[in-house]
């Protein structure tokens, strides 16, 4: 059974309930229903070699082969994470990710803000039309079941393509691209669970302005040109910083901006 290694591992953590299916739809939208039926105030993992209808920011697709990534689906009760901490939850789950890729030796992966892991051009050494290829992509929302407030926070990294697809070939990588070698998803698992636990989600319960702190010198975004899309507005400037609960700071012709929501792209330095 997938990811086995991964829940024996977990046994003594608030993640030892950890679920594993062959292929479903959406991790996310199964965790609801996981929630619901659940009888315990407690956290549960959910983990899919397939999933045939996992979205992403903004509403967008987020495809890969059975068997290749980590496809994993977090139900948290959020009963001890003060109310304007939540909003820091994601960044946690990055963190604890982008740590454990260190772990297997891959040193070349950032965070683009919010939490998107990514390889830049500078990292690889190559070239691409954003300046990054996407590794992984993580996706939050709260939901209220029963009195209890709970986050379902997702996260599809890519681990083991052999080939990336012609047309994601530019925008996407996966680990094993960058390491020229296979990963152990297991370990992956393990590693940025056990973390979570220990160190992230602690630091979110009591010093979130040490886990922002912790942040940016991972996050790529700080210090380069980026442009922000909301809706029909676009705004371009130098991003500086990220607020302790997780806005981008952002230096427009000297005024500092906070922007909260947005999707971002990365400038080249050049213009």
């Amino acid at each position: 059974m997938s990811f086995e290694r991964a829940r024996e591992s977990l046994s003594d953590t608030r993640f030892a309930e950890l679920r594993s299916v062959d292929e479903t739809g959406s991790t996310n939208a199964d965790m609801r229903g996981l929630l619901g039926e659940s009888t315990k105030r407690q956290p549960i993992v959910l983990l899919a070699d397939h999933q045939s209808a996992g979205r992403g920011r903004l509403d967008r697709g987020w495809e890969a082969p059975p068997g290749s990534s980590i496809l994993m689906t977090i139900g948290l009760p959020m009963d001890d994470i003060p109310v304007e901490s939540r909003t820091l939850l994601t960044m946690a789950l990055s963190l604890a990710m982008n740590e454990a890729i260190r772990k297997a030796g891959i040193d070349a992966v950032s965070i683009k803000w919010p939490n998107d892991l990514v390889v830049t051009d500078e990292a690889s050494g190559s070239s691409s039309s954003r300046g990054y290829r996407k590794v992984a992509g993580v996706l939050a929302e709260a939901v209220g079941l029963d009195g209890v407030d709970y986050a379902i926070v997702g996260i599809g990294l890519n681990v083991n393509w052999d080939d990336m697809p012609v047309e994601l070939a530019d925008m996407a990588t996966s680990l094993s691209q960058i390491a020229g070698e296979r990963i152990d998803r297991d370990e992956l698992v393990s590693a940025a669970l056990r973390d979570l636990d220990s160190r992230w989600l602690p630091m979110l319960e009591t010093d979130p302005a040490g886990l922002v702190s912790a942040y940016l010198p991972q996050c790529s975004t700080i210090g380069r040109p980026v442009r922000i899309a909301i809706g029909d507005t676009t705004r371009s400037g130098t991003a500086v910083s990220v607020t302790e609960t997780g806005a981008l700071v952002l230096d427009e012709n000297g005024d500092l901006i906070e922007m909260t929501a947005g999707d971002i792209t990365h400038l080249r330095f050049d213009g």
